[in-house]
């Protein structure tokens, strides 16, 4: 404790122009606010980096540059699918029921050019979300990679007028829309290494049948990369009408994680980062806001639950951030939290 740093400042360097809400462009002025903070940009992550430098941490030099090119692809990142599993679902009627609902609700027909796919479109609330069923057999990626390119195929980069939209997000003025890709699987037809080399699906599942929950993780969702697990799952309300209450998403890297309020939230590889669908059945007995506080004293108790983590001198400061004592550094004589 006294031994972190921390820095106030009047401006919001955290704040990105292309990750702004889309209200933010329905009004002239706006839009013209938006170019501007597009245009000098480069200045932003320049002093965000200098600040990051000054509290001692490491900072990509990659996204410091001002190549033009390079920013496009650092602004336009790609998303990967997200593969849907049953995981602590076992009744063979309750899982035919969602696979058939969400095959269901995905009735618009996309991009008829693709060869060999069915391109099936949920225009949902705020993106087009392509499903498709995991392809079977042993040693076979579950999604061809011709039709992922297809899905997630960004649009070449172009000059963007003074009034132009955000580029990676929503544009109510142009339509512009956010595709996405959901994979539909079953056990026996889950992802590999190869699509998802940061995650572990099979391994995940079995730790989740062993645990004492409920309902929670009862389908399990993983992206190696999204834009928001929270965004995804909230806003697009009728894919979410047919996830069964307990759904997790887990992703191992967002680009655009949402904290409390309005809050940027910074995750990149190596954070724990989900988001689990509750359903409560009376909000007016429970509010809720006391779903997190028990959320985080679940996650204090699960990691003093495993062998060797008895000990662990955590601390929790509410609503929901969790810290784990340190042991003093061998030339220090004081300890911090992280």
């Amino acid at each position: 404790v006294g031994a972190g740093m921390a820095i106030l400042t009047g401006l919001h360097p955290e704040y990105a122009w292309d990750y702004l809400a889309p209200s933010s462009y329905t009004r002239p002025h706006n839009r013209t606010l938006v170019a501007q903070l597009r245009s000098h940009d480069a200045h932003r992550r320049r002093l965000m980096g200098a600040m990051l430098g000054h509290m001692g941490l490491d900072v990509d030099p990659e996204a410091l540059v001002d190549s033009p090119d390079l920013q496009h692809s650092l602004c336009e990142p790609r998303a990967t699918p997200m593969f849907l599993v049953p995981a602590r679902v076992s009744g063979v009627a309750d899982i035919a029921n969602t696979l058939y609902a969400l095959n269901g609700i995905a009735t618009q027909q996309g991009n008829r050019g693709l060869a060999g796919a069915v391109d099936r479109v949920l225009q949902d609330t705020i993106e087009d979300i392509h499903v498709t069923n995991s392809s079977p057999g042993s040693g076979r990626r579950r999604v061809d990679a011709g039709y992922q390119d297809a899905v997630f195929q960004p649009a070449d980069p172009e000059p963007v007028p003074e009034n132009a939209c955000a580029t990676s997000t929503v544009c109510e003025s142009s339509g512009g829309r956010r595709h996405s890709l959901l994979v539909l699987c079953t056990q026996e037809t889950l992802p590999g290494t190869a699509e998802t080399p940061r995650f572990n699906m099979q391994q995940a599942i079995e730790y989740m049948r062993h645990a004492r929950a409920h309902t929670a993780g009862s389908w399990l969702m993983y992206a190696d990369t999204t834009f928001s697990t929270q965004t995804f799952l909230e806003k697009n309300s009728r894919l979410q009408a047919q996830l069964p209450d307990g759904t997790v998403f887990v992703a191992t890297r967002q680009l655009a994680g949402r904290g409390r309020g309005r809050n940027a939230w910074i995750s990149p590889a190596g954070c724990l980062q989900f988001t689990m669908l509750v359903r409560h059945p009376d909000l007016k007995q429970a509010p809720v806001v006391m779903m997190q506080y028990i959320m985080s004293l679940a996650a204090v108790e699960a990691v003093k639950a495993l062998p060797g983590y008895e000990g662990l001198p955590l601390r929790l400061k509410w609503p929901n951030d969790i810290y784990a004592l340190q042991a003093p550094a061998a030339d220090s004589d004081t300890s911090a939290d992280s």
